[in-house]
């Protein structure tokens, strides 16, 4: 998948201009265009309306069924969208609670988990809880603020058997964020 820029000829419920997310069939280099009666998927690899500006980041779950994305201007109109991407349907939506994600990613180990990275932030998201009540996703996800430390986090990945988050600092730093006690926490500082 890919996140686009905002385009004039798309436009979202409100009449903003709306960033595409294009899906991309690797065996053939396209989207799959084809109708659905003949196999093709029904968002015809086009997911759009959701997300002004643009497309920061994006991830699938490991079904492949499930696609997150981050998009927004850098301001409160940012917003987390999870799709069904060959169904072309919005699972569930919400605002993202801070102006710049950097990054996305699955936990592939714990199925309905997924981890954003934003600044100074490292939030913990579940799916389940997403679908049933957004509102109360929003206010259960994991922050994790850095204290006296005004660091940028970049990337993230999880330990092969997925206890554990490993994010990367812009200043080098690398923690570890595990369960302990019900609660996400930083378990390791390297």
């Amino acid at each position: 998948a890919s996140g686009q820029v905002a385009s004039l000829k798309r436009r979202t419920a409100e009449g903003n201009p709306s960033a595409s997310v294009m899906i991309w069939n690797i065996s053939t280099m396209s989207r799959d265009t084809r109708d659905p009666a003949e196999g093709g998927w029904k968002s015809r690899g086009v997911l759009a309306r959701e997300h002004m500006f643009r497309i920061l980041a994006l991830d699938f779950d490991m079904s492949g069924s499930k696609l997150v994305t981050y998009g927004g201007k850098p301001d409160a109109s940012a917003r987390v969208v999870v799709y069904d991407w060959k169904a072309g349907k919005v699972l569930w939506a919400i605002s993202a609670s801070c102006t710049v994600v950097t990054a996305i990613k699955h936990n592939p180990s714990a199925r309905f988990e997924f981890v954003q990275l934003s600044e100074k932030t490292v939030r913990f998201w579940d799916h389940k809880v997403a679908e049933a009540n957004p509102d109360q996703a929003s206010k259960g996800g994991s922050y994790l603020k850095f204290a006296k430390k005004n660091v940028q986090s970049n990337d993230v990945t999880f330990t092969d058997d997925g206890l554990a988050a490993i994010v990367a600092m812009a200043n080098g730093c690398v923690y570890f964020f595990a369960d302990k006690g019900g609660q996400k926490m930083v378990v390791a500082e390297l």
